[in-house]
């Protein structure tokens, strides 16, 4: 249970109004953990800014994206991220079968443990990851085969 509660709109000035609007816009859920960063209104707003820059002017493709989120997401067991996700990467066009592939592959014996990983070098990490990703063709839907090998 969390210590703050929930940040309800009702309770925020107009400007914040206008902040968690242009959050909520875009997320459906209730915003996951926005509930929370709303308490600091104007960082909510620029985590969001961030994270919408990714998600809309990346140039990975959708698939690709949720691809490698769902594999962070899987490696260091982060449930909420995985279930929000799972959703998305249904909805760009990724199989059935490649998700609950992600989702039952072990963890590679391959790369440093989690802890040491991340806290050694988080873009490492990544690098790690997305090597690790190597899908056969065909295996978003409607696809000419797998874009990852561009990365």
């Amino acid at each position: 249970m969390s210590r703050l509660p929930a940040v309800k709109r009702e309770d925020l000035t107009s400007d914040h109004q206008q902040i968690w609007d242009r959050i909520h816009a875009k997320r459906s859920g209730g915003g996951g953990p926005y509930s929370m960063l709303m308490h600091s209104p104007a960082m909510a707003d620029h985590l969001a800014a961030t994270e919408d820059y990714f998600r809309d002017h990346s140039l990975l493709a959708d698939a690709d994206r949720e691809i490698i989120i769902l594999t962070a997401a899987r490696e260091v067991d982060a449930r909420y991220a995985w279930s929000r996700h799972e959703i998305r990467a249904h909805n760009v066009g990724i199989r059935p079968e490649v998700i609950e592939a992600l989702r039952t592959k072990p963890p590679s014996t391959n790369s440093p443990a989690k802890s040491d990983c991340w806290s050694s070098s988080p873009a490492r990490c990544c690098t790690n990851i997305r090597c690790r990703m190597s899908y056969s063709r065909g295996w978003r839907a409607n696809s000419a085969g797998p874009s990852l090998s561009k990365l």
